[in-house]
């Protein structure tokens, strides 16, 4: 039975309240611990487990036992099984902690080797080389190495991504820090020397041959600088890219543009969507299709977390609306969240995680009201909907921007996004068909001109004044008060609208007060 607008309790197949809610015990514990952990402020496990009693004050002041089924839901049985999800997350968090400590340890130097995966030269010199399917002299090695190279040089990059290379060093086993973890990296090298690193061959495999051939393919059709960008944009491989233009997209706000994340696997799928349905095949059969695409897209893409995350959530969408015909933008992300960190646990901590949800759960919570509210003044559907899907997603992600970002996109970012971003989503997918079919190709001289339009566009409007501006330095142990603020602003708290706006309102200034204090 499917449920209709006047069931009471919103009993779908994935209720995202009882989800909800046992995520949020989940995850406020995973968050204490890390946090206490790390930071070593007995104060911030306080402050949690108080904003964990205030929960349970709140859910017991619901008078109406409707009120109460409406939040938790009336199915027991899925109770249950959300609640054994998200302990299943918890434990999966140890155990990936667990495994990471008990890699082996090695002494002495001896020859690294491995396959680039991938490479980056910073400004002022020297830079960093991930390997994998590494040896340390006859070893195997279990995960990838960072090797750190320390110069000033800017020219010792002698080898290409898939190249096989190989150079004398020790190694030790990687901290369990984030990023070692949401990378898959195991081990950590240093070298000062670059010239010492000997390319001994490449790689042929059908990843690194796929990819090698396309890259050529861009460079032939749209020039050097053009033809790496739409690479790396294809493919999140940012090694060989320009770091101005590196620099231009992240102080324009299109950094999310160079790694393959929800933005890219949704053009992919729209765009594979619009084809099978020209050929008049049925939606059951396309999600089989789509999957199997997505599939070998996470591949070529190295099985990045990023991506992988993306085409989880994604696939969890189609899956909902087209075989359980009830779909819920809440409760496939909240699913989607839960499958994502049962699988990879730590990447709860990581940036791209953070805000690719975070962007979704702004749209989800605010789109409708703050569409509805521009539409009054704006009469334009395209421009309607880009403003408020810009505002949307940065109502949830401002506070992380400010935490993990030197600079914040101010007005520059907002220009960018909602002009030529459409420029950038339609040049990717020409060239996504012009790859995939070898008769467009073409079009790709076009898409070079535009692009390089675009370059210089995005060049001009970040040396505007106010295009960027710096970052407080402060309020990271806070802006949970922002976050629950906010919430508690959208329709799905059961509360007075005056209390909950002014809770609303003063843990919002409460948050703010902190970032300029804390600053």
């Amino acid at each position: 039975m499917q449920p209709t607008n006047n069931d009471k309790y919103i009993d779908r197949p994935f209720n995202i309240r009882p989800l909800c809610f046992w995520a949020f015990l989940v995850g406020m514990t995973v968050v204490v611990v890390s946090w206490g952990y790390r930071a070593d402020i007995p104060w911030v496990i306080a402050v949690y487990f108080v904003l964990l009693l205030v929960g349970f004050y709140g859910l017991s002041r619901l008078k109406s036992k409707d009120a109460v089924l409406t939040f938790l839901g009336k199915n027991r049985l899925f109770f249950c099984v959300s609640m054994i999800l998200c302990l299943t997350v918890a434990f999966s968090f140890a155990f990936t902690i667990t495994s990471q400590t008990g890699q082996r340890s090695f002494a002495g130097l001896d020859t690294l080797s491995g396959t680039v995966e991938r490479y980056r030269v910073f400004g002022d010199g020297g830079g960093n080389i991930v390997l994998s399917n590494a040896r340390f002299g006859d070893t195997r090695l279990n995960g990838q190495v960072i090797v750190y190279v320390n110069t000033e040089t800017h020219d010792w990059v002698n080898f290409d991504t898939f190249d096989r290379i190989q150079l004398i060093t020790q190694i030790r086993i990687a901290s369990t820090s984030n990023f070692n973890l949401n990378n898959g990296i195991s081990y950590t090298a240093n070298i000062r020397d670059p010239s010492t690193i000997e390319r001994i061959g490449q790689t042929y495999t059908v990843r690194s041959v796929v990819l090698r051939h396309t890259r050529d393919f861009f460079l032939t059709h749209m020039g050097e600088r053009n033809g790496e960008l739409i690479y790396s944009m294809v493919f999140g491989d940012r090694s060989a890219l320009d770091g101005e233009i590196r620099q231009d997209f992240v102080l324009g706000g299109l950094a999310h543009v160079l790694a393959v994340s929800g933005l890219h696997v949704g053009l992919v799928i729209g765009l594979l969507m619009m084809i099978l349905s020209l050929f008049k095949i049925s939606r059951k059969k396309q999600v089989f299709i789509i999957g199997a695409t997505l599939l070998i897209y996470c591949y070529l893409c190295g099985f990045g977390y990023p991506v992988m995350r993306a085409s989880i959530m994604f696939m969890t969408f189609l899956i909902m609306r087209v075989f359980l015909r009830s779909y819920d933008l809440l409760s496939s992300l909240a699913l989607s969240a839960i499958i994502i960190l049962i699988l990879f646990p730590t990447s709860l901590f990581t940036v791209s995680f953070q805000l690719s949800f975070g962007c979704m759960v702004g749209i989800a919570l605010f789109y409708r009201p703050i569409r509805n509210y521009i539409s009054q003044y704006c009469k334009i559907n395209w421009l309607t909907d880009g403003i408020a899907i810009y505002i949307c997603a940065h109502i949830i992600c401002l506070p992380l921007m400010l935490l993990y970002f030197p600079y914040f996109p101010f007005i520059g970012g907002f220009i960018t996004n909602l002009f030529l971003l459409p420029v950038i989503i339609l040049l990717f997918q020409i060239s996504i068909v012009a790859l995939v079919t070898w008769i467009t190709f073409p079009m790709l001289y076009l898409a070079s001109f535009v692009l390089t339009v675009v370059l210089d566009a995005t060049t001009w409007i970040v040396s505007l004044p106010l295009s960027y501006i710096p970052t407080p330095a402060g309020g990271g142990d806070v802006f949970i008060l922002y976050m629950l603020g906010i919430i508690l602003f959208s329709r799905f708290i059961f509360a007075p609208q005056k209390i909950k706006y002014t809770a609303g309102g003063i843990l919002i200034a409460t948050y703010f007060i902190s970032v300029l204090l804390l600053t």
